[in-house]
């Protein structure tokens, strides 16, 4: 009876189906546009992602063997860089040799470079072997082993990467380059001449 009541009711109720049809549709249309919205943003974030990941990606760092200092440049990431400039701060190549200085620049700065996925390049900027070089030299190297080295490196599709440090960053225990001063190099000549003299006594006994 009651069922009979309510089901009479609604039919005498002036419902319009036509708007609420109209209104069904237009959240329904804003629910799709929100879904593919938040979608496109998730493709995007994913197409960034994949990009990054299998780009090109240069790294510097100093490498030292002996009294040699090199620039390596390598390509660390997974597919060739191709880089259209690369620029090094004025004031580091000023204080380098300028034999060195001239090789960093016609080999580094002046032409476009394209590197293969793990490629490594080295470029020369010092030897500083303490016994062949004056001591306005080891000062001017020291300049150099202090001075900061900035980096940017340009790619063709108009990205860049930039890169700052200084030689002093990659010397430790072991490696380090001591470029001493004419009291350490006297002090050093004394011990040797001592050593030598205690050679001879051994050998006198």
């Amino acid at each position: 009876m009651i069922l009979f009541s309510l089901i009479s009711l609604i039919t005498k109720i002036d419902v319009d189906w036509v708007a609420i049809s109209a209104l069904a549709t237009f959240f329904m249309a804003v629910a799709t546009f929100v879904t593919l919205y938040q979608n496109k943003k998730q493709l995007k974030e994913l197409k960034r992602q994949w990009q990054y990941e299998h780009s090109a990606q240069l790294d510097f760092c100093i490498e030292i063997q002996s009294f040699i200092f090199c620039l390596k440049m390598q390509n660390i990431g997974k597919s060739a860089a191709k880089i259209k400039q690369i620029h090094i701060n004025n004031d580091f190549l000023e204080v380098m040799p300028q034999k060195n200085r001239v090789h960093l620049e016609t080999g580094l700065c002046s032409n476009p470079l394209i590197i293969a996925p793990n490629m490594m390049k080295y470029y020369l900027l010092i030897i500083a072997n303490i016994e062949e070089i004056t001591l306005e030299e080891r000062e001017k190297y020291l300049t150099l082993l202090s001075t900061p080295l900035r980096i940017t490196a340009t790619y063709f599709d108009g990205s860049t990467q930039y890169f700052e440090f200084i030689i002093n960053d990659f010397l430790y225990l072991g490696e380090a380059l001591k470029i001493e001063n004419d009291v350490a190099l006297a002090l050093k000549k004394i011990e040797s001449q001592l050593r030598q003299i205690e050679g001879r006594l051994h050998k006198i006994v």
